[in-house]
């Protein structure tokens, strides 16, 4: 049994185990077995999980800096401001949609007359309904516009689109940076 043991020590000393291969003691016959597995494949396999890893740290290092677009309300809202919310929402989703999908831009509705969302009025000095544009770099937020000119803009879907374009391509351009 000792003899078999020893063998058993050997073989794994020899193998790398994390690479596939592995030793095992066949308790049947009380033998040392080596039990190869497909070397190539669990390379192929260790070599993409690199790659994988790669590309998420490059992903990761790339993704520093976001934008956020909130659209801050309260309990009660008038039908403007239902218009503000969809206007907004509207305009960053057609004008951004890969920025988006990829994480460097995200929307949110906040209500500020929740009990957890009430720190945003201070934050922001939120007085009434407001969009919100802000930067942020390794999640720490670095700069922030209230677009009070939403309201200026009610009266055309066009002009309201353009206006949440350009302030956001704005924070956009200096998240590229």
């Amino acid at each position: 049994m000792r003899k078999y043991l020893m063998l058993f020590i050997a073989c794994a000393l020899s193998f790398n185990l994390s690479t596939g291969i592995s030793c095992a003691l066949e308790k049947s016959t009380g033998t040392a077995v080596n039990q190869v597995k497909n070397n190539n494949a669990a390379n192929q396999k260790d070599e993409k999980s690199k790659k994988v890893s790669k590309q998420k740290k490059t992903i990761v290092k790339k993704m520093d800096k976001k934008i956020i677009v909130y659209y801050f309300h309260g309990d009660y809202r008038c039908s403007n401001c239902y218009k503000i919310e969809q206007y907004s929402k509207e305009a960053v989703e057609t004008y951004f949609p890969d920025e988006l999908k990829s994480g460097k831009i995200e929307y949110r509705t906040v209500n500020y007359d929740k009990i957890e969302n009430t720190h945003y009025i201070n934050d922001y000095g939120l007085y009434t309904k407001s969009l919100v544009v802000a930067l942020v770099e390794n999640n720490k937020e670095i700069k922030n516009k209230n677009l009070t000119g939403v309201w200026n803009y009610l009266n055309s879907m066009e002009d309201f689109y353009n206006y949440v374009k350009s302030e956001v391509n704005q924070y956009l351009s200096e998240a590229k940076q």
